[in-house]
């Protein structure tokens, strides 16, 4: 590591080879991916302390943060170890002590036994979902009134509400919320720049997703644990604290594949891979801390089946590894810089200009009907946000010589972002709902006449494709976030122990096809 002032950076090494690793292994994980049609956005990876490849899918860039999803609840349990640490809580500190004043009139069956370490290890015994309405009032308030479904420590079940509880703990017992209080105590000593972290109306962080990273900050955390809270020979994560964090508290969770059955510790996933265990949000928000191979590794993305992600890690950087530095080939080094320099995102195909069409339609102002859920941010990005947006309407089409000006207004908002032409993004900036974006954008017309448009924010996970289709004064538009929800539908299959035969898959597909126009619904609108 490397140390300038305040700020940490990691050290990269040379090649993969000064590490004990061969740039073959790197080329085959990435070829690997690409062929199984894995949608990576980043990837890291450090041996012995130091980086040994690392590569961003164009354009996802290393100074834009991404979001987190749950690979923030491994972050908030390093908030819940140095409140222990200082005094200010125990795994045995009782729940709803904590919060007198919010405790149901009628008391409720096994309420006295509820502890903090419940809440980590997710056997809290609640069955509950801020999800279902991140925009409501009182989530500390939802959470104590909602009864038991199973005595505290009985059964693990994976309750995202259990971490936004960890999150008012923590400002509870400290009198600040997460990025204030891991602040002095975590990113500034990691050379992290204080990150954006979503709140609800109080302004307590959501805890269990919400967290925005770069990957090289994502790594920073992971190699601290790797190395016992150590970094830069301070002792920065308490020590009992990096140790226990990953331990197996709860033997064994319900998933079909390895990585998803091998237990839980303290908002940690245990790995297959022995001595092994992972920070981890959907779409394969990763950093895996591999003990025995003195590896780290962390992944951003958009690929909702994580298992296979895994899988494809456990393959190249398992085995074939010297502990000693291995002998350059300067050809397969190239190679790899090659690889690494060529990856992106895929892109819409070079098409043909329209003159006409793009001449009558330049400028003017579409309307659309009915467009109450209909968003640029995906799917999934939308319905986790604190605060949801949706009324996508009032687009304007402006084409220029070297780019399409997108004009279009949402909820809260009003947004113009630049699309290139012949597969050529173009990042514009942009808010939504009160976040900031940079949206990556291109256009391209289709055979039939119809306009496309891809807008990647960035900081997420999804990409969103509109296809505009004109008729007279008549406009439909179609939207689709990708990847969608029957991907969704088979990790969560996966997660929740469901084995899945071709039958499954269908009715899995059946039941996505009938639910996509809901919350991805067609538009239809007119010239004003």
């Amino acid at each position: 590591m490397k140390t300038s002032g305040n700020q940490t950076a990691l050290e990269r090494a040379g090649s993969p080879e000064q590490l004990g690793i061969s740039s073959q292994s790197v080329i085959d994980f990435l070829d690997d991916c690409e062929k199984n049609g894995l949608e990576l956005h980043s990837f890291m990876l450090l041996r012995h302390g130091k980086v040994a490849a690392e590569c961003w899918w164009k354009p996802f860039a290393p100074n834009i943060p991404h979001t987190m999803f749950s690979f923030s609840k491994s972050v908030t349990a390093a908030a819940v170890g140095f409140a222990i640490d200082e005094g200010k809580l125990a795994l045995d500190t009782k729940v709803y002590a904590l919060f007198p004043e919010y405790a149901p009139i009628i008391k409720k069956k096994w309420q006295d036994t509820l502890t903090v370490e419940h809440l980590l290890t997710m056997t809290s015994g609640k069955m509950t979902s801020i999800l279902i309405n991140t925009q409501k009032i009182g989530w500390v308030q939802s959470y104590l009134r909602v009864p038991f479904k199973y005595k505290p420590g009985e059964k693990f079940e994976y309750v995202t509400d259990n971490s936004f509880m960890l999150a008012a703990i923590v400002k509870r017992v400290t009198g600040q919320g997460l990025l204030k209080y891991l602040t002095p105590r975590l990113f500034e000593p990691l050379g992290i720049k204080t990150p954006v972290w979503e709140t609800n109306q109080q302004g307590v962080e959501t805890g269990g997703w919400g967290l925005f990273l770069k990957t090289e900050d994502q790594a920073k955390f992971v190699q601290c644990l790797l190395d016992d809270g150590k970094w830069g020979g301070r002792q920065v994560i308490p020590e009992f604290w990096a140790k226990t964090v990953g331990q197996r508290h709860v033997p064994g969770t319900p998933g079909v594949s390895a990585d998803h059955a091998s237990g839980y510790g303290y908002h940690f996933w245990l790995n297959q891979i022995p001595n092994s265990y992972r920070c981890d949000g959907v779409f394969s928000q990763l950093g895996l801390v591999m003990k025995d191979q003195d590896i780290c590794i962390v992944t951003t993305g958009g690929e909702p089946l994580e298992d296979k992600v895994l899988e494809t890690v456990w393959r190249h950087f398992t085995s074939g590894l010297s502990e000693h530095p291995l002998p350059e080939n300067p050809e397969t080094l190239a190679r790899l810089r090659r690889k690494i320099a060529s990856l992106h995102m895929p892109v819409l195909p070079k098409t043909g200009r329209r003159p006409a069409l793009e001449q009558k339609i330049s400028g003017k102002l579409i309307k659309f009907r009915l467009s109450g859920l209909s968003t640029v941010l995906g799917t999934v990005d939308n319905a986790i946000s604190t605060k949801r947006s949706g009324g996508f309407n009032n687009v304007r089409l402006t084409f220029e010589k070297d780019r399409l000006m997108f004009f279009w207004t949402e909820k809260y908002d009003e947004n113009t972002v630049a699309a290139g032409y012949n597969g050529k993004n173009i990042v514009s900036k942009g808010v939504i709902a009160g976040m900031k974006y940079d949206f990556a954008s291109s256009c391209a017309w289709r055979e039939d006449g119809s306009l496309e448009i891809w807008i990647r924010p960035l900081q997420h996970a999804q990409v969103t494709k509109l296809v505009f289709s004109f008729e007279g004064q008549n406009v439909r538009m179609k939207m689709a976030s990708e990847k969608g929800l029957f991907d969704l539908a088979q990790f969560g299959l996966d997660f929740k122990g469901i084995r899945t035969d071709d039958l499954l898959l269908r009715l899995a597909k059946g039941a996505t096809e009938l639910v996509e126009p809901l919350v991805d619904p067609d538009l239809n609108g007119r010239f004003a």
